[in-house]
């Protein structure tokens, strides 16, 4: 009789087969050779927005305690409409991700020169735009821009690649191209045109199918979250240098991670010092970061996705590195508060330490657990932090055939536990010595990172065997 011996792999994160294939998309040739950034930009040091909701932002009468309260006044700020509607301009608008009203920043002298990033939302518009049926709009967003009196980054249809959009790359670039001079048309002269990917899973040839030509883009951008920090928006870094165009971080925040109740030091370790270094690596394009910082797990838009509690003030020792690094770096900001007020903690404060604490010793390896990043990653497999996961990283990336994490010399085994996440359902396979064995069936957990689930079955696995 075969005692019962249970291996578990833990935060595995993105296991999704995707079946069928697609057409090639077309491409754009690029000269490769690096050309330098203009000499205004590339001189200046790293100017930093806080975004994306008036209660994370804060500074403001109805709005405060937010990152203005205990840190000072950012270089801009990040807001958020669609050209369809343009809602969260002139009134305020709340689809479930805190509240957005762009006219306050405009009419509080706090804010005053502070700079604006606006993501501009096409998704279900680009065949009204290229029909010409929003062209009203786009005059009346070339009249706010102009009478911001502020440099506004318009972000056109952020995060152009990802699926969860669905633009299609020709209809994106020639809506983008049409907003660009509409508003050229109008000799707005205090905009600057972002072109901003996803920075995840980067296909050269599929960005640039997207790109709407050096005319029409000041900036090149992506987002950075869970990113490897070696391979975040590498390919857009790679653009930006051929094309001698200044890198924006459009979206940056450690997702994943509740920063009022992880551990400080661990979280500074894990996720702020990997991007530090992105930063110092590439720091001869990058001149913006935008930071998010909100308590995600209270939004209902977000909520259960596992975007966690990004509030730098929430966590007295990050709060004080992050004080530092702004002095030591030297970023560009309006102004910094010199005696930050006590962050209050929630009345049930220990009662949400304790279950968090606890959700912790859960994922903490028993005997016959194997740890995802402890196997050898195949294709797009690569480690990634969260907070939520075992040790507080795991491995993501596994969306395609032949992406795969490989263990030797296993345990024998009758019983199979996978722990993992993932915005979609889908099937992954288990192979023994080679051989596909099993598929392991596994239903969304609502997010690739910070909420987790487990699938367990009868396996048989002799000894020593993959």
């Amino acid at each position: 009789m075969r005692k019962l011996i249970t291996p578990v792999i833990a935060s595995l994160a993105s296991a999704v087969i995707i079946a069928g294939c697609s057409s090639q998309p077309s491409t754009v040739s690029v000269d490769t050779t690096p050309k330098a950034l203009p000499a205004d930009i590339a001189e200046k040091p790293i100017e930093l927005f806080v975004g994306q909701d008036l209660g994370a932002v804060g500074g403001l009468e109805d709005y405060d305690q937010g990152y203005v309260n205990y840190f000072g006044i950012p270089s801009g700020v990040t807001v958020y409409t669609s050209l369809k509607d343009l809602e969260g301009l002139e009134q305020k608008v709340n689809y479930g991700a805190g509240d957005n009203y762009a006219n306050l920043y405009l009419e509080s002298d706090a804010f005053k020169g502070v700079d604006i990033a606006m993501g501009l939302y096409l998704v279900d518009q680009l065949d009204d735009i290229n029909a010409g049926t929003l062209d009203s709009n786009i005059s009346k967003l070339a009249n706010w821009i102009s009478q911001s009196e502020r440099t506004v980054y318009l972000r056109i249809g952020y995060e152009f690649e990802g699926s969860w959009n669905g633009y299609a790359s020709d209809d994106y670039k020639e809506a983008y191209r049409r907003i660009v001079d509409g508003l050229n048309k109008l000799n707005v002269d205090n905009v600057e045109y972002v072109w901003q990917s996803s920075g995840y899973e980067e296909d050269r040839e599929e960005l640039l199918s997207y790109y709407p030509g050096d005319a029409y883009v000041d900036w090149v951008a992506y987002s950075y979250f869970n990113h490897d920090p070696k391979l975040a928006g590498q390919e857009m870094l790679r653009i930006a240098r051929e094309r001698g165009k200044p890198v924006m971080i459009a979206e940056l925040t450690p997702r994943g991670y509740n920063l009022m109740l992880d551990d400080g030091k661990k979280t500074w370790d894990s996720w702020f010092k990997p991007f530090l270094n992105h930063l110092k690596e590439n720091q001869d394009v990058i001149k913006i970061i935008a930071y998010i910082n909100a308590d995600w797990d209270v939004q209902p838009m977000w909520k259960g996705q596992g975007w966690g509690d990004t509030r730098l003030q929430s966590n007295l020792y990050i709060a004080n590195k992050w004080r530092r690094t702004i002095k030591r770096e030297e970023w560009l900001v309006t102004s910094t508060v010199a005696i930050p007020p006590i962050f209050l903690l929630p009345d049930d404060y220990d009662e949400l330490k304790q279950a968090r604490n606890k959700a912790a010793e859960d994922t903490v390896p028993q005997e016959n657990q194997w740890q995802a990043e402890d196997a050898t990653p195949t294709g797009n497999v690569r480690i990634y932090p969260d907070g939520a996961a075992a040790g507080g990283k795991g491995m993501a990336y596994m969306y395609q055939l032949g992406d795969s994490l490989t263990f030797k010399g296993v345990p024998q085994s009758n019983y199979f536990v996978i722990r993992y996440a993932s915005e979609r359902s889908g099937k992954i396979g288990l192979f023994v010595n080679g051989q596909r064995a099993y598929d392991i069936e596994f239903d969304s957990t609502g997010s690739w990172v910070g909420t987790y689930n487990k699938v367990e079955m009868r396996v048989d696995i002799p000894e020593g065997l993959m």
